[in-house]
């Protein structure tokens, strides 16, 4: 979550409160912004009645100035900016299942799988990823470290290195499971591809583990190979969450990609979202605005999913093949020169805003700055089912919320 305004002091003693994921008026954060006399900002957190100081940095605000103001939420991690300069940055350690690491898994089932990506949907980085399978293929070594599975811990089953890098479950146990180190990100993508060698089921993709036997998986062709489902292991008990009929095919490679925001769980199966479900275990909240001995005055609010998402736009995936293909199209729409529009998606809740279109130096793009990817300083128009259409031939590098969409020409 990114919660975005701006805000000026009017008058009085302090500055402004920002409220974030309340639960209710006994449950929240906020963002004490030029609080204890207009000294210091302070990430406050309330919790049945009582309230703790979290996070502390000197600093005030100027009177009958407007302040940019900027909130990311994502899982555990909090960070604050005003007027673009990063105030505060915080880990909250008290949820569980709010942070965690992936890992692969198979039930009565043989299965190898290959290519394998975690990416940060802040900043589009792989934070994990495998050599692909064709060593002719390019790779971005944009990782913390290759992956090479020595860390990973197995459970159950024999699992073993493949010739392309990837790892293969050679016996038809139950419950046999491989599991990352924790990441150091809440909100991520981990793609892989699956095959079936033999068994009676399909795959299981782990996300968010906090240990061997607490994590979300999605179950793919489980339940005798009959059904997908989205299941939670361990913390507050075993549940399935979402279940659609489904099976998986024996010697066919499949895509396969899980995302995680926040509580909600998406998954893909071959490019396609199939499923998604909400864990209720997981923090989410709603957003408000407070004064504390001020007055104040706010505006421009704009809410932001962390990693906000769409399908490939049309045109663009053959000449980038790495072009982001999640969720759902974008209603018709048009953005004007430096503006932010917020585009109500056709299928899924909550807006999904466009504010970070990176263009490319020259050939008629101008650069706003003080935007982490600088703003798109041209008029485009984006049409329905995702085809975004530019007004002249420039070459624009295109990012939608934080994440990598693709390259035009």
């Amino acid at each position: 979550m990114e919660f975005r305004l701006e805000a000026r002091k009017r008058a009085g003693d302090e500055g402004f409160m920002i409220l974030f994921r309340a639960r209710d008026m006994d449950h929240f954060y906020w963002w004490n912004v030029g609080g204890w006399r207009n000294k210091v900002h302070g990430i406050e957190k309330e919790v049945g009645g009582k309230r703790i100081v979290v996070h502390r940095a000197d600093g005030g605000v100027a009177s009958n100035v407007w302040h940019r103001l900027r909130i990311r939420a994502e899982g555990q991690r909090i960070r604050c900016y005003l007027n673009e300069k990063l105030v505060h940055e915080w880990t909250d350690t008290d949820d569980a299942l709010a942070l965690g690491g992936i890992g692969l898994g198979t039930w009565r089932t043989a299965a190898e799988y290959r290519n394998l990506t975690v990416t940060d949907l802040d900043s589009g980085r792989a934070l994990l990823q495998s050599p692909p399978v064709d060593p002719t293929a390019e790779w971005r070594w944009g990782t913390r470290r290759p992956l090479d599975f020595a860390d990973w811990q197995k459970v159950g089953g024999t699992w073993e290195r493949t010739p392309e890098g990837g790892m293969r479950q050679t016996t038809v146990d139950t419950n046999c499971r491989l599991i990352a180190p924790k990441l150091d990100c809440a909100d991520y993508a981990f793609e892989v591809e699956g095959k079936k060698l033999a068994g009676a089921e399909g795959f299981m993709v782990i996300v968010r583990a906090q240990s061997p036997s607490t994590f979300n998986w999605w179950n793919v062709g489980g339940w005798a190979n009959a059904q997908h489902g989205i299941e939670r292991k361990g913390g507050p008990g075993n549940q399935i969450l979402r279940q659609i009929p489904g099976a998986v095919e024996t010697g066919r490679w499949y895509r396969l990609r899980v995302e995680v925001v926040e509580d909600h769980i998406r998954c893909w199966l071959d490019g396609k979202l199939v499923q998604e479900a909400h864990d209720p275990s997981f923090r989410n909240g709603t957003v408000g605005l407070a004064t504390w001995r001020t007055k104040a005055e706010y505006r421009n609010p704009v809410l932001i999913p962390a990693g906000g998402s769409t399908e490939g736009l049309a045109g663009l995936y053959e000449r980038a093949p790495n072009f982001a293909t999640t969720a759902a199209s974008l209603a018709k729409a048009l953005i004007r020169s430096g503006e932010r529009h917020a585009i109500t998606p056709w299928q899924t809740g909550g807006a999904v805003t466009i504010t970070d279109l990176q263009p490319v130096v020259g050939d008629g793009w101008q650069e706003l700055k003080g935007e982490p990817r600088g703003w798109l300083h041209r008029r485009l128009h984006l049409l329905k089912a995702g085809e975004l259409r530019l007004t002249s031939s420039a070459k624009a590098t295109v990012w939608l919320n934080g994440f990598l969409a693709g390259v035009t020409s």
